[in-house]
């Protein structure tokens, strides 16, 4: 189903009358979001044919690579974080998501090896790498205050949409590819060799 960001989670309302001080009632209900008439544009409506086979075949393979097992692991990991109206739970849901595809393994720096993997996947330019770079880092530190502090404070939403749409983006990639990289490793050579030559990542070659 789809609803607006925000309207996700039903609320619940409680309810309680008093007479004197003891508790006449107690009621208890579920308030549903209203389902809103929501309207795909063209370029949506192109691409979604395109990518429902693809991502069919992702999950039906009979012997799935090392790299599709991963991709299929992660965009389950991914997908969390439609479950929650937070921002904070909708990050770490997402952070996590990315980790277990770019990173090689737990003895990288986290924060700058993803941050620069994500770039060179889903960005074009200088500038564009950089502006992502910049907000993975904000993204991670909303997340530690969060997790060190329990602080729910989002200070930089344009930062967290940045990183929303760029992992959109990465997954839309790699689903679309899966059947073009043979494995895991064969993925993050295709990185390295980018980040040596400047030029953004081709899932399709």
């Amino acid at each position: 189903f789809v609803l607006p960001l925000g309207e996700e989670e039903p609320s619940q309302q409680l309810q309680i009358e008093l007479s004197g001080l003891n508790a006449g009632s107690v009621g208890q209900k579920i308030s549903a979001p209203t389902p809103e008439a929501m309207t795909l544009s063209d370029e949506h409506l192109e691409r979604i044919p395109r990518i429902l086979p693809a991502l069919g075949r992702l999950t039906t393979i009979e012997k799935p690579s090392d790299f599709q097992t991963m991709l299929l692991a992660s965009l389950l990991l991914y997908t969390r974080n439609s479950l929650h109206s937070d921002v904070v739970d909708r990050l770490i849901a997402v952070l996590v998501s990315l980790e277990s595809m770019l990173l090689r393994d737990h003895s990288e720096p986290i924060q700058s090896s993803l941050a620069q993997r994500l770039a060179v996947l889903t960005k074009e330019g200088v500038a564009e790498r950089a502006d992502l770079i910049r907000a993975v880092r904000r993204c991670y530190d909303i997340r530690s205050k969060f997790l060190h502090h329990g602080l729910r404070k989002t200070e930089d939403q344009a930062a967290v949409e940045l990183v929303l749409e760029a992992t959109w983006h990465f997954f839309w990639d790699c689903v679309s590819h899966h059947e073009r990289i043979k494995s895991i490793s064969d993925f993050h050579s295709k990185i390295d060799a980018s980040l040596l030559g400047g030029h953004r990542v081709n899932l399709a070659h």
